[in-house]
């Protein structure tokens, strides 16, 4: 009895702490081929509260993206996001779109690049 109870209590330390140290890497860095990353720079174009994509740049040989949600346990130790940067050597990717960021031109348009273009106003009143 004792050793079962034991061995329960390792199980959940254990679960408990793999669980805690995925949570704490907040940010990771992944290589993507260069289909992948076009892929995943076409996410910016689509409109989401859960998640975020976002052309970081380029250097001589790579581009950068960011990739955000919230974490798996955001309500449990409040850790707010999970972050991953994917990159990919800018000669994988196809010819016009390697030539376009080369240019300074994102091939992508960001969703929320037409959401932000009008001016907004806000009036109230204060009370006396």
């Amino acid at each position: 009895m004792i050793k079962a109870a034991t061995l329960s209590l390792v199980a959940l330390v254990g679960v408990a702490a793999s669980l805690f140290i995925s949570g704490c890497a907040s940010t990771r860095v992944k290589q993507l081929s260069g289909a992948e990353f076009v892929t995943r720079a076409q996410q910016m174009e689509q409109v989401s509260s859960f998640h975020w994509t976002t052309y970081i740049g380029r250097s001589t040989q790579r581009v950068y993206l960011e990739f955000g949600r919230p974490s798996l346990l955001y309500n449990i130790i409040g850790k707010e996001t999970r972050t991953t940067v994917y990159w990919a050597e800018l000669s994988e990717l196809p010819e016009d779109i390697a030539g376009q960021l080369k240019a300074g031109n994102l091939p992508w348009k960001p969703w929320h690049s037409e959401t932000n273009k009008t001016e907004r106003t806000v009036e109230f009143t204060v009370p006396k």
